[in-house]
């Protein structure tokens, strides 16, 4: 639609579906928080040990480039988490 001479055309479209979708992805986690509060609830050590793998994978696989953030990020995240549960 830019390239036709409808650039303002196509950003309120764009706003409009951004602000829709946020709606919806609002209304989504608020209906969404009360059951996952309540299986988070019931984690143990295994669940907790889990998901910080989880988060490690996930972040070492994100960093695409060098390894050195990908260490730096995950060590960042792992002395924040430490200085909540202490």
């Amino acid at each position: 639609m830019a390239r036709r001479g409808r650039a303002g055309a196509a950003l309120t479209a764009a706003a409009l579906s951004s602000f829709f979708a946020g709606c919806v992805a609002t209304v989504l986690v608020a209906l969404s928080a009360m059951p996952l509060a309540e299986v988070a609830i019931e984690f143990g050590p295994a669940e907790y040990f889990s998901l910080m793998l989880l988060g490690l994978i996930g972040a070492v696989s994100m960093a695409s480039g060098s390894l050195i953030k990908a260490i730096a990020m995950i060590i960042l995240g792992l002395l924040s988490a430490w200085s909540v549960r202490t």
